[in-house]
């Protein structure tokens, strides 16, 4: 009874997580594709794209009355998650204290109704896990993210290069890479493309977009593009070389996480493995053994 009601709390968290996400996500990418260039699918979209769900409502008063403790880090956070569902960073600390508050709440019941030491460890394990899974969630997306960016880039850095040789400006082959491309990649260009449009220079709108992310081989992307634009020098080639530099990077990464598998793969191969790998082979022996031993006491 005890781990139903711990699941039960855990997949309640979650589904509010999750709701909250999907609340807003399609609006937001489908800023995301106008901002690129690329037609709306219906107007339906942006009718709902205004209205807030009752849930973000709830999590705004939350955190206009208790504010986080670092808000431009949890900003960078939250931009670097590619802040989902279109949530601000302030609505995903109201939702976290949300959480942590129902969580608390059961906790709390189930404490009471186990009673004692048990009841008060159980309390203190869902109250914990209602505070810290969000941010484990948060974690995971931000890796995830970036893994997914440092994947697609390379590609990405073709398909430019192909569009610039082509004769199109640089604001046009991203706009093409927008288009053509899906993923986070495609968004954050996107949203380049969008700040670009609305005035910025292209030279912040690129490293504000490097900053956001927080991938290092998009930061020198950005880099070796801005000096390219100063120096006037020719991008396809500067692309072309970008390109292969993450590649070799991404090969060289990939080395040194095979020489780092087998230090992985001994702790759960002295722990699992040859415990029951000994068993098996001197199970039989020592039953024999034994049998000899007790028949020769008697």
């Amino acid at each position: 009874m005890t781990t139903a009601l711990v699941f039960g709390t855990t997949a309640l968290w979650f589904y509010l997580v999750l709701r909250a996400w999907a609340v807003r996500d399609h609006a937001h990418r489908e800023r995301l594709r106008l901002a690129a260039g690329r037609p709306a699918p219906g107007a339906s979209t942006a009718q709902g794209a205004g209205r807030p769900s009752r849930l973000r409502r709830w999590a705004g008063r939350i955190a206009a009355r208790w504010r986080p403790p670092s808000a431009h880090a949890l900003g960078e956070r939250w931009d670097r998650a590619g802040a989902p569902g279109g949530l601000a960073p302030p609505e995903w600390w109201g939702l976290r204290l949300l959480l942590a508050g129902i969580g608390g709440t059961v906790g709390a019941c189930m404490g009471v109704w186990r009673g004692g030491a048990p009841g008060l460890t159980l309390f203190a394990a869902v109250a914990a896990l209602s505070w810290i899974g969000p941010e484990f969630w948060l974690s995971r997306r931000i890796a995830r993210r970036q893994t997914d960016l440092l994947r697609m880039l390379p590609s990405a850095l073709d398909l430019l290069t192909v569009s610039v040789e082509a004769g199109l400006g640089f604001d046009q082959a991203l706009a093409r890479v927008a288009e053509r491309m899906r993923g986070p990649l495609a968004e954050e260009f996107g949203r380049v493309l969008q700040e670009v449009r609305l005035g910025s220079p292209r030279a912040a709108a690129l490293q504000r977009m490097a900053d956001r992310t927080g991938v290092a081989a998009l930061g020198t992307f950005v880099v070796a593009v801005v000096q390219a634009e100063r120096l006037g020098t020719g991008l396809a080639g500067v692309l072309r070389v970008q390109a292969a530099e993450v590649r070799q990077r991404r090969r060289m990464e990939a080395e040194e996480r095979a020489q780092k598998a087998p230090v992985k793969m001994l702790f759960p191969l002295v722990l699992f493995v040859f415990p029951a790998l000994f068993i098996v082979l001197l199970g039989p022996a020592v039953i024999e053994i034994l049998g000899v031993l007790h028949g020769s006491s008697q």
